[in-house]
């Protein structure tokens, strides 16, 4: 029997899988559950405090700094969500004219995102403190995990800092060489640790965490 919830037929009687829309709320609500409030440090946003919640996600770009470039260069790529590591302000602007008259301020990046239709949305402290964030640095210098050096109270697995041993025995110099390499990587691809790790969750991991909450 044709599942017809899921299913559809096109033009030439063949079966194609049913569109998904997906809101800006829906995706901030998505990267809420791996990245909480809770987690993130009291003075810290967490979430969307810029845009629409309502709005339907077009494109996704991904940036460490919600910068006045990075928004243009979202919106050239035809996105209309930006996430971001760092928070578009922690001090409330007090001025929301354009770049052209105040140069890169938080006001002048809520300025242009309103103007532009683009929601932004940054995970700070909370990505830095959890589960992901501890250990993807770990894995890339070939460690183990063992602890956190500063554990939250109600999770001892997330915090700041994770304790590691070396998977292998390694000379000092070589273990050098190795964080030498990544860091190396980072600068040359333009490719920061907590940055690729969102746009990791948000192609792999998140989709499935997407469509279960619409």
């Amino acid at each position: 029997m044709e599942e017809s919830r899921s299913l559809k037929k096109n033009a030439a009687g063949s079966l194609a899988s049913r569109e998904v829309r997906l809101s800006a709320g829906a995706l901030e609500k998505a990267l809420l559950s791996v990245f909480p409030k809770e987690d993130a440090c009291s003075w810290d946003y967490t979430g969307m405090y810029v845009g629409n919640p309502a709005e339907e996600v077009h494109g996704v770009a991904v940036a460490l700094d919600p910068t006045v470039r990075a928004m243009k260069e979202a919106v050239d790529a035809g996105a209309n969500v930006l996430v971001t590591h760092h928070p578009v302000f922690l001090d409330a602007p007090t001025c929301f004219t354009p770049f052209a008259l105040q140069g890169q301020t938080s006001g002048a990046g809520v300025h242009y995102a309103l103007t532009h239709g683009l929601s932004v949305m940054s995970f700070h402290t909370a990505c830095d403190a959890s589960v992901e964030g501890l250990g993807a640095l770990p894995a890339l210098l070939r460690l183990n995990q063992v602890g956190v050096l500063d554990p939250y109270d109600h999770n001892p697995n997330k915090g700041f800092g994770a304790l590691c041993t070396p998977q292998e025995e390694l000379p000092c110099s070589i273990f050098l060489l190795v964080v030498f390499r990544c860091l190396v990587r980072f600068l040359v691809f333009g490719v920061i640790l907590q940055q690729s790790l969102i746009q990791s969750l948000l192609v792999e991991d998140l989709r499935e965490v997407c469509l279960s909450t619409v």
